[in-house]
């Protein structure tokens, strides 16, 4: 079995299907008056830099998902949409999505 991959090589057998969300992490790290979307797999890792602190963008994503019928919600600059799959974060002229089960754990914590 592989265990301790990032992925399953098609020459080696696994115990149970590949599933992205296992090694997938959203995080959102507090830079102050700032704060950083950050997306982790075991073999890269993307950055999406924001203008607004945690607490604000935790109080928007928590808005937008608290009420199903609402579709945006806006915090300063950022514009946050919910898509199919998750919200998405917008700011400038750059994006950055979130899933639901990647989400719910950033506005629990």
């Amino acid at each position: 079995m592989a265990t301790g991959w990032c992925a399953p090589f098609l020459s080696q057998p696994v115990a149970a299907p590949y599933k992205r969300t296992t090694f997938l992490t959203v995080t959102i790290k507090d830079t102050g008056d700032t704060c950083v979307l950050k997306e982790t797999t075991c073999s890269t890792s993307a950055e999406f830099p924001l203008p607004i602190s945690k607490a604000g963008l935790v109080a928007a994503l928590k808005t937008l998902l608290s009420d199903p019928e609402r579709q945006t919600t806006e915090a300063g600059s950022v514009h946050i949409d919910r898509m199919r799959d998750g919200p998405r974060v917008s700011y400038g002229s750059g994006s950055f999505a979130i899933r639901y089960s990647d989400a719910i754990p950033l506005v629990l914590e």
